[in-house]
């Protein structure tokens, strides 16, 4: 089910020329082959609402008037793309401030080098591997048909050394609660039996899990869960993201650094979860002028894509980098690549969230043919999952609003004013203790948790 068939090759603008014959992508679910597209004849009556993806995020339309056709008509095929296609170079990208480009340098130089210490070592990844290998090898005896499959930070580009790993057991037949459960309890069991680790049950989570720690501080924890495999989607797609652009990953680790250092990092508290966080990014970056990032999964929908269905759910995106390069080409309308530096994005996207974005759902791709417009005023860090269309990311408690716009809003002062990156990653009072990856001052500290972590713990 996780596989992904690719159509053969197809520039996006080709798309509106023929959109007339590609009957088989109006419905949003192409069937599997482009011979049966080609040959299938069209539905009866298709309204707007139901068809493929346009390949651009933009604004919600307005209320009661029909977003594709201006005399509320119900327009062709053909007509419908030619607007659709229109959209995707974007329209209402944020605004850029001046900037002092010393401090913008100087900012770019914090952070990349912040980055870099903590991007894994190949011996850390190694051990990563070796841990995930160890956990397989023990299923192998206590579940029939186990699969071990790494998901989160362990995927999609943002681990670190001091990060936990989250696990997603794959298991035959356990398609219930009840029955996940009941495998979560026949794992506890045997892991319980290793002396080095504790086994805690959290049964009452939205999704039960197992958080096995070690008795010790220095190792690492693992978050085990039965069959959330659309979790492990989620993450291989922000993955193709971070492969997409080194500045990607450089974002999303300070980002992930100055949300934990200030405390609004902590979905259980009602405030912004690392994966929300990550695609509050995304969305800014797809709407940088010209764009730094594309929508995968708009792609896949505009070229057709086979659809590939997790759990019931569409989870197609298109990986294939002639495509992807193709897409950026007709975003970037003539236009050069983006060489905004890293430093410039994240003060940008500082001040993008803290003082220009005030309402809206906050999403990576187009969702137009699968949900009705609906007046987003009164949705503030709201994050669309990329794949279950409508479902909210993030949850933010609406006590914590204030809280991190103030913590988005210090955040751009202080790097405006030129002070160092590591000044915004000064604890909050609301903190208890900082991340274990970071020295006081924000910067990671020598002999600090990403050093001295390891993954030692093997089969019995």
């Amino acid at each position: 089910a996780l596989g992904r068939g690719l159509a053969p090759s197809l520039p996006s603008r080709a798309l509106a020329s023929r959109a007339s014959a590609a009957a088989g992508g109006a419905a949003g679910l192409p069937s599997p082959s482009s011979s049966s597209r080609s040959s299938s004849p069209a539905p009866a009556a298709v309204g707007p609402e139901r068809l493929a993806q346009a390949t651009r995020t933009s604004a919600p339309s307005p209320i009661g008037k029909d977003r594709f056709s201006a005399d509320g008509g119900d327009p062709s095929l053909a007509a419908w793309w030619g607007r659709a296609f229109g959209r995707r170079r974007q329209e209402s990208a944020p605004r850029t401030a001046k900037l002092d480009p010393s401090v913008v340098d100087r900012l770019t130089s914090d952070v990349e080098r912040l980055a870099q210490d903590l991007v894994p070592s190949a011996q850390h990844l190694a051990q990563m591997q070796d841990f995930l290998k160890a956990l397989q090898q023990q299923l192998d005896g206590i579940v029939e048909g186990a699969q071990v499959m790494p998901f989160g930070s362990a995927v999609n580009g943002f681990w670190t050394a001091s990060s936990d790993v989250d696990v997603c057991v794959r298991v035959p037949r356990a398609t219930t609660r009840a029955s996940q459960i009941k495998v979560l309890r026949d794992i506890s069991s045997e892991l319980g039996r290793i002396e080095k680790y504790q086994v805690e049950p959290r049964f009452g989570a939205q999704v039960p899990i197992l958080h096995w720690s070690p008795r010790r501080p220095g190792m690492v924890a693992c978050d085990i869960s039965v069959n959330n495999v659309l979790a492990v989607v989620n993450s291989r797609l922000l993955g193709q993201y971070v492969r997409l652009d080194d500045r990607m990953r450089t974002l999303g680790l300070c980002l992930k650094a100055w949300a934990q250092a200030r405390g609004i990092n902590d979905r259980s508290r009602g405030t912004v979860s690392s994966f929300a966080l990550v695609l509050m990014l995304i969305h800014f970056l797809q709407r940088r002028t010209p764009p730094v990032l594309p929508s995968l999964q708009d792609i896949a929908f505009s070229l057709s894509l086979e659809p590939d269905f997790v759990n019931g759910v569409d989870c197609r995106y298109c990986a294939d980098a002639s495509q992807i390069h193709a897409e950026m080409e007709y975003l970037r309308a003539g236009r050069p690549p983006n060489q905004e530096s890293s430093g410039l994005l994240l003060m940008e996207f500082f001040r993008y969230f803290g003082h220009e974005y005030r309402n809206g759902i906050i999403r990576i791709r187009d969702t137009r043919s699968q949900l009705p417009p609906v007046d987003e005023t009164g949705s503030y860090l709201v994050v669309d999952n990329p794949f279950e269309v409508g479902k909210d990311v993030a949850n933010v408690d609406g006590s914590q609003h204030d809280i991190i716009q103030k913590e988005l809003r210090r955040a751009w002062a202080l790097l405006k004013d030129g002070r160092p990156f590591a000044e915004i990653l000064r604890s909050s009072a609301a903190v208890t203790e900082p991340p274990s990856s970071f020295g006081p001052a924000g910067a990671p500290s020598s002999g600090s948790g990403a050093s001295r972590r390891r993954l030692e713990w093997r089969p019995r």
